[in-house]
């Protein structure tokens, strides 16, 4: 039950936090998208679990968006699922291999957004949105992502601990 409950108290705080404090506190294109970079992260480091968290991150901001429902899980989802075929590349280390899952699902979810806002009828400049918004988020994600794989790395490696048996 923790396993499930965890991570859905951990997703809800972190789209809380990135759609209501984190507005106030930065200029949009210094503003991390918290919950994305959680969940890819996370993604990166276990696999097949880390795209249920995807999917459950994407509920998390369609929920607290105003936006057309579905998009951000869209977003994430194959965000995330392009970025386990990227992963297949020979990458150096898993820190690179997590700060590049967040750079490709950075990207994906951006142009699902776009396409999906521009397809529901909504009115944008694509100037302004691809440089005060995509581009500083390609930039600003797999940077924090940094911080956040530490974190994470030793979540899964406590958890991966567990399942074998050692104890601290």
């Amino acid at each position: 039950m923790r396993r499930i409950a965890i991570p859905i108290i951990i997703l809800a705080l972190a789209a809380l936090f990135e759609t209501s404090l984190l507005p106030r506190l930065l200029a949009p294109g210094l503003r991390p998208n918290v919950v994305l970079i959680i969940s890819a992260v996370w993604a990166a480091l276990r696999g097949d679990e880390g795209l249920i968290w995807a999917f459950g991150a994407g509920l998390m901001l369609d929920f607290t968006s105003s936006g057309p429902f579905g998009l951000h899980t869209a977003g994430l989802v194959l965000g995330n699922l392009l970025a386990s075929l990227v992963n297949r590349l020979p990458l150096p280390s898993r820190l690179f291999r997590a700060t590049n899952w967040v750079a490709t699902t950075t990207a994906i979810s951006q142009i699902v957004l776009v396409v999906g806002l521009i397809l529901s009828g909504i009115k944008m400049d694509l100037g302004y949105t691809l440089s005060a918004l995509i581009l500083p988020s390609l930039l600003i994600n797999p940077l924090v992502s940094m911080g956040v794989f530490a974190v994470l790395r030793l979540a899964s490696d406590s958890i991966d601990e567990r399942a074998r048996g050692v104890i601290r």
